[in-house]
C-alpha cells in the first residue's frame, strides 16, 4: 500500500533528477522556509485512499519572486508570469513523461497562478491525481 510518503517521495524524484535550475530549493510537505525569497518548489500529498486502485492527489507549487513593474508611471511589483510559466511547463512535461512504477498513473491539471498574501510572490499550483494499481507491492 502506498502512503502519502511515497507519493511525495516518487514525485520529489521525478523533479529533483532533471535538475531544473531554481535560485532556491525542493521542499516536501510544510518544510519550506517561511521568509524564503527565493525560486522555490513545494511537493505535498493531501490525500491517498485505502481502496484498490489506490487514489491520490498531490500538489507541486511553483513559487517565483514578484517583480517591479511600471504601471501609470508607478513602480509596482507584479506576478514573474514569464518565469511562472517556464517553470510549470518544465515541470509539466517531467510528470507527463515521468517512468514511474508499473501499474502508476500521473494525471497532472493545469496550473493555477495565486498571490502569496504573505510576501511579494506568487506561485503556480499544479495539482496531480494518481492512480496507484502496482504489480509489485512497494514493501517488496
Amino acid at each position: 500500500m502506498y502512503t502519502k510518503f511515497d507519493t511525495n517521495q516518487l514525485m520529489y524524484n521525478i523533479i529533483s533528477d532533471a535538475g531544473i535550475s531554481i535560485t532556491g530549493k525542493i521542499y516536501i510537505d510544510e518544510n519550506r522556509p517561511v521568509n524564503s525569497t527565493l525560486e522555490d518548489i513545494v511537493i505535498n500529498t493531501i490525500d491517498v485512499t485505502n481502496a484498490t486502485p489506490q487514489r491520490a492527489t498531490s500538489n507541486v507549487l511553483i513559487f517565483v519572486p514578484d517583480i517591479m513593474a511600471k504601471v501609470n508611471k508607478t513602480s509596482v511589483k507584479i506576478a514573474n508570469t514569464q518565469r511562472l510559466e517556464s517553470l510549470s511547463r518544465q515541470i509539466l512535461s517531467l510528470i507527463e513523461n515521468a517512468t514511474t512504477p508499473s501499474g502508476i498513473s500521473l494525471l497532472p491539471s493545469p496550473p493555477n497562478i495565486i498571490a502569496e498574501d504573505t510576501m511579494s510572490q506568487h506561485y503556480a499550483g499544479i495539482r496531480i491525481s494518481w492512480v496507484i494499481a502496482p504489480q509489485i507491492p512497494i514493501n517488496q
